[in-house]
């Protein structure tokens, strides 16, 4: 539980965290009660090793949410730990 936390408050410190290049890999369209929730998957390497993975929501336009896979992205890792990641803003 206590690692959980660590990672859910090191998150708002991620601006600090190095930068990778990734890629958009799936895009998924979630029903909710306020209206749909696009979330997408992307993946990147740190330093040659095996790629990482995420999972972020999407805020952008959602008319285009099909062109996204493939899209390069900018994400933000911690360094100790690639796995913990986000988006770039």
């Amino acid at each position: 539980m206590f690692d959980e936390l660590f990672d859910y408050i090191s998150l708002w410190f991620s601006w600090r965290w190095p930068k990778a290049d990734g890629v958009i890999t799936a895009v998924y369209l979630n029903p909710v009660r306020d209206g749909p929730q696009a979330r997408v998957a992307y993946e990147f390497s740190v330093g040659g090793d095996a790629p990482y993975t995420g999972e972020s929501p999407w805020f952008g336009d959602t008319v285009f949410l099909n062109g996204l896979v493939g899209q390069a992205v900018t994400v933000r890792y911690r360094k100790s730990d690639p796995s913990v990641n986000k988006l770039d803003d």
